[in-house]
């Protein structure tokens, strides 16, 4: 937890490859946002292969569809709107990381929001906020802000858990098409999936939890 930007920074590419094995990490500060900006819309920025992580990071817009299939991580205030799909073949994260001494947390996150256009295709890993186990017995969130996933719609046969920590600090899925799940689907307490507009939720497969 301690970024040490001491002043904005800002990068520009044309396009970014990152392939299985790579890491582009861009690390800003809570009073010195990183910019991370693509000269043609981001169009040059479809698919991710390797560790691709925003942490205290300015708005970040891909015009197109994207593909992961490595980890794409959003930490604390970052934000990355998809103009189309986004298909999650690995690990998708939200304000998941955290550290704790043992008896409390030391660092956590909140604040994020990865919106989708069209739908998000997922066959791995999503996962908002994060949980922790204290004295073997108790259990705390540490989302330290509302964290969010907007999508157009759903299609879900991996894994997906969310975790908020209180009432104004929710982990929320809203999805304003329609919603299928045949994987794993945990909504945990604080937390939300938000099925607007007239839209169904429909369970073909797979298990779907909600905790009180």
């Amino acid at each position: 937890g301690g970024y040490g930007l001491t002043a904005a920074a800002t990068i520009t590419l044309g396009g970014l490859v990152n392939g299985s094995g790579a890491k582009f990490i861009v690390e800003g500060a809570p009073k010195h946002a990183a910019t991370l900006a693509f000269s043609n819309g981001g169009s040059g920025f479809t698919s991710n292969g390797g560790v691709f992580e925003l942490t205290y990071t300015t708005p970040l817009t891909l015009s197109g569809s994207f593909t992961n299939n490595g980890t794409f991580g959003l930490h604390d205030n970052s934000a990355v709107t998809i103009g189309g799909n986004f298909t999650n073949n690995a690990v998708l994260d939200v304000d998941n990381a955290y550290t704790s001494n043992g008896f409390a947390f030391n660092y956590a996150e909140g604040g994020s929001r990865l919106a989708i256009g069209g739908t998000l295709f997922n066959t791995g890993t999503v996962q908002i906020g994060d949980t922790a186990t204290f004295f073997g017995m108790f259990v705390l969130d540490g989302l330290t802000a509302a964290a969010t996933i907007a999508l157009g719609g759903l299609q879900n046969t991996g894994s997906i858990s969310l975790f908020g920590s209180a009432p104004t600090l929710m982990a929320v899925i809203a999805a304003t098409g329609s919603v299928t799940n045949a994987g794993v689907l945990n909504v945990g307490t604080y937390s939300a999936l938000k099925v607007t507009g007239g839209n169904a939720f429909t369970q073909t497969a797979g298990t779907t939890t909600v905790l009180g």
